[in-house]
């Protein structure tokens, strides 16, 4: 009588996937069986229970970041003129730092803007720092290819540092000046959003910039 009890117990416990532990007054190896039958379902059951919980809270939080992560790690700014001078003549001026500074049209938009050179008067090393209202950086001469290229790296802190290019080809009336930006911002989903406004922020400082080179190297040529 207390087995078939027993085994009534069992068979509703299985049905309400619930589980007890308990000691039978008189141990029969059937209802032990019947016990661990229904007992590893419940406990893979808790299992998948938190799998669910964990995989749902990852993909909460993936779901709103992933667009961000699919979105271009690199941007890349160019304008260009063409200047009616040699291209030995702006390379003289792009090439050094002071020379930079005579167009630099970041001083139009902060009168105020403070810079100080250090390194060799031109070429790699050759190096200017600012301090203004949008903040500090600096940019150094890293590479020259004589009068065709000069590469500078930026050094912007949190900002980045990208790499700025003057490029400079011979052209029918002088020489065609490209003034280009690349900036790499990795896997940093904010800094890649960002990146999508940079041609927009840039550019139009770039187009500023460079009629003010125009001036000053036909006025030295």
């Amino acid at each position: 009588m207390a087995n078939r009890d027993a085994h009534d117990l069992a068979a509703t416990l299985r049905r309400t996937n619930f589980f007890v532990s308990f000691d039978l007054i008189e141990p029969d190896p059937h209802i032990a069986r019947s016990s661990v039958w229904f007992a590893r379902p419940i406990r893979k059951g808790h299992k998948m229970i938190r799998r669910f919980w964990l995989y749902g809270g990852l993909a909460v939080v993936a779901i709103p970041v992933l667009p961000l992560i699919l979105l271009p790690s690199k941007a890349h700014v160019e304008r260009s003129i063409l200047v009616s001078a040699s291209p030995s003549t702006v390379f003289a001026v792009v090439r050094s730092q002071r020379g930079f500074d005579r167009f630099n049209p970041f001083r139009i938009e902060d009168p105020s803007l403070k810079t100080e050179f250090t390194g060799p008067d031109f070429g790699p090393g050759a190096t200017m720092s600012w301090r203004g209202k949008a903040g500090e950086g600096k940019q150094t001469v890293l590479r020259e290819t004589r009068n065709r290229s000069v590469v500078m790296q930026l050094d912007l802190g949190a900002q980045g540092r990208p790499l700025q290019t003057f490029r400079l080809s011979e052209a029918l009336g002088g020489t065609r000046v490209t003034w280009a930006l690349d900036a790499d911002f990795g896997m940093t989903p904010v800094a890649r959003v960002f990146g999508l406004q940079l041609d927009s922020m840039l550019g139009p400082t770039y187009g500023t910039g460079l009629p003010r080179l125009k001036r000053v190297a036909e006025n030295q040529g």
